[in-house]
């Protein structure tokens, strides 16, 4: 069998200058250990040829699914688009560019990430990809080797993403958009990632200076979530997991937010929650924004 190498770039966010086209492309798998230098990693001939994940960096959503497709072994390329590309100006109060094809336009119709798409992935409707980040979850454990275990629909878990949810967002919001990726690269996509808070009533100046108050509360939001943690996964490096059979879903649902949180300089964070995120995470391949927090 012909076996192929793939030296990886140590690390997946690098300044914004490096970023100035649209979209940038990054080979991810699951076997990338560890995310602070460069590694390599083994592709056979039938997997020489990656899906492509269309992506945005900071988005929840996408880093689900960067997550299950890693934690499968599903090697993929991350292709990332300004925020803001695809957004129909008219329609956004002026923010916005590159309405008929920007981002994922052309591949869905509309502005939509994550995408999915590949000679053998299942699309509907004239699509020429697989949207909706739980069926590309569910597609990819469906048809790889890899394990994992579907969500359990545990009250807790979905009663602590309610319960943190406000404070996350305040504290993550206006620090995401000054990481340097390719999300934010142009000063439009910074607009446009603003409008779309501002317009439902997000204050960014007042959530900034209410972070001494928003630490405490995410604080105590985490050393609740060390309590929930169950179990350990001995094939990903026996990182935490909140079940004690290893890893589910239920962690891909949870993982994205503590991955966000990452960004925020001096949020203090749990050992064990600390361990969950960065094992995870590295299983998976997928680079925390601790680098550049601010």
């Amino acid at each position: 069998m012909l076996i192929l190498l793939a030296t990886f770039p140590q690390s997946l966010l690098v300044p914004n200058a490096q970023h100035a086209s649209r979209a940038t492309t990054a080979l991810t798998a699951n076997t990338v250990q560890p995310l602070s230098r460069a590694s390599t990693v083994l592709l056979t001939a039938k997997t020489a040829q990656p899906l492509v994940l269309h992506a945005y960096e900071h988005c929840h959503f996408t880093t689900r699914t960067r997550l299950v497709l890693g934690w499968v072994g599903m090697p993929f390329e991350c292709k990332f688009y300004g925020y803001g590309a695809g957004a129909d100006p008219a329609k956004c109060e002026g923010r916005g560019y590159d309405p008929q094809d920007g981002g994922t336009v052309p591949l869905m119709g509309k502005k939509l990430c994550p995408v999915l798409t590949g000679d053998e992935v299942p699309t509907r409707d004239g699509l020429q990809g697989l949207g909706e980040s739980m069926e590309i979850c569910s597609y990819a454990a469906g048809i790889s080797s890899g394990r994992l275990a579907p969500a359990t629909g545990r009250a807790d878990v979905s009663g602590w993403l309610d319960r943190v949810g406000d404070t996350r967002k305040a504290l993550e919001r206006p620090r995401l958009i000054r990481m340097p990726v390719p999300d934010f690269a142009d000063a439009r996509d910074v607009e446009y990632a603003k409008w779309t808070h501002t317009r439902r009533g997000f204050d960014y100046a007042e959530a900034e200076a209410a972070t001494p108050q928003l630490l405490v509360e995410m604080q105590a939001g985490l050393e609740e979530l060390a309590t929930m943690l169950r179990g350990r996964d001995a094939s990903r490096g026996g990182a935490p997991t909140l079940n004690a059979w290893g890893a589910s879903v239920d962690d891909a649902l949870v993982l994205p937010i503590l991955r966000s949180l990452t960004c925020v300089r001096d949020l203090k964070w749990p050992p064990l929650v600390r361990e969950y995120v960065d094992g995870m995470c590295e299983a998976a391949g997928v680079p925390l924004f601790t680098e550049h927090a601010s």
